[in-house]
């Protein structure tokens, strides 16, 4: 019997590996989602995050190096210890107030992009 000729119930063999011919689709997908992406959009994005992140910094620093700086001015104008301890509390409000405002504005602004 010739060698190319097989019995009928003989299935031909093919090297074809399943696991890798499935990593070779998902890197064509992965690299499908990778090009969809706009790099503009990306480095839009981070750079709203560093906004929002110097925001908030902002929002919780300024008021505590204001009452830290004129409330020590005061002290020393007055020769008391008052002004500091009763501007803090009022520094603390007033960053809470601000940073709330600040969460609340990005809520709104994610909620109309959705």
């Amino acid at each position: 019997m010739p060698e190319n000729f097989k019995k009928p119930y003989e299935v031909p063999s093919r090297a074809i590996d399943i696991d890798k011919l499935h990593e070779e689709q998902a890197h064509l997908k992965q690299a499908q989602q990778i090009s969809k992406i706009d790099p503009k959009q990306n480095i839009f994005n981070a750079m709203s995050m560093f906004t929002v992140a110097m925001d908030f910094g902002l929002s919780l620093a300024l008021p505590l190096l204001f009452v830290a700086f004129v409330g020590k001015w005061l002290n020393e104008k007055f020769d008391s210890q008052y002004f500091i301890l009763i501007g803090l509390p009022i520094a603390f409000a007033v960053s809470s107030i601000s940073i709330y405002k600040q969460i609340k504005k990005l809520q709104k602004n994610l909620k109309n992009k959705q």
